[in-house]
């Protein structure tokens, strides 16, 4: 299901539009939905049925998938009889020896280290929401995931990488090893994983799991305290 967003709803919560900066109320929606502006129709917050499991999936087979393409071999090139086996963490230490410690230091962290977080961060997010079980990391979790989603620049380094490949196939011979491969699929599982993850829905869940937990603790103080003065009236 499909609609626009009103901004007179007031049982709503309050979205601020990304693209326009216009403020509209989003309800709580149910599996299928998805909210758009008021004002210039931008997408605000979808429901994707199952998305938690989605997204927990997406990201254990994304860090598998990472983790093999850093472990096994990416490129091989050969040339006048020479030939060159390249691996993922190969790449940062090659440009430190020749001198690029800054140019390292990027490629090392946006094709590598920011995705790795990312991943970590969201298991460590978006597992105790599927357990319905409150972690005092949740809110923290949160706002880093979201803070690091535009940063992890897999899709511009695959582009990159295989732009590079075309150029290159007219100077040496090049065999893709399975890093490669497992470096594509870490791709599209990394996108998948991103595209299955709205930001009003988690901090709703989050907001829904630490409430429950606030008022647990409650209950639990109060009944602790209703025990201690029936026991110093039995004294």
């Amino acid at each position: 299901m499909q609609f626009i967003a009103t901004p007179h709803n007031h049982k709503a919560e309050l979205i601020g539009c990304p693209s326009c900066d216009g403020l509209t109320r989003v309800p709580v929606l149910q599996p299928g939905d998805t909210a758009y502006c008021s004002e210039c129709g931008l997408p605000l917050s979808q429901c994707l049925p199952n998305s938690l499991d989605k997204v927990i999936a997406y990201a254990i087979t994304a860090f598998v998938l990472l983790i093999a393409a850093n472990l096994l071999p990416f490129l091989s090139l050969r040339a006048a009889g020479a030939e060159n086996v390249i691996t993922l963490p190969s790449t940062s230490i090659s440009l430190l020896h020749d001198g690029m410690p800054i140019l390292a230091l990027l490629v090392c962290s946006f094709i590598l280290l920011l995705p790795m977080t990312q991943l970590v961060l969201v298991l460590m997010l978006y597992i105790p929401l599927k357990l319905a079980k409150p972690a005092p990391w949740l809110i923290s979790s949160g706002r880093l995931v979201f803070t690091l989603q535009s940063w992890c620049m897999v899709d511009v380094f695959l582009i990159a990488l295989v732009v590079s490949l075309v150029k290159l196939m007219t100077m040496a011979s090049i065999g893709l090893g399975i890093a490669f491969w497992a470096y594509v699929a870490f791709a599209i599982c990394f996108t998948l994983m991103q595209s299955a993850m709205d930001r009003l829905e988690c901090w709703r869940a989050i907001e829904t799991l630490t409430s429950t937990e606030s008022d647990t603790v409650q209950q639990s103080g109060i009944k602790h305290d209703h025990t201690d003065s029936a026991g110093d009236r039995a004294s």
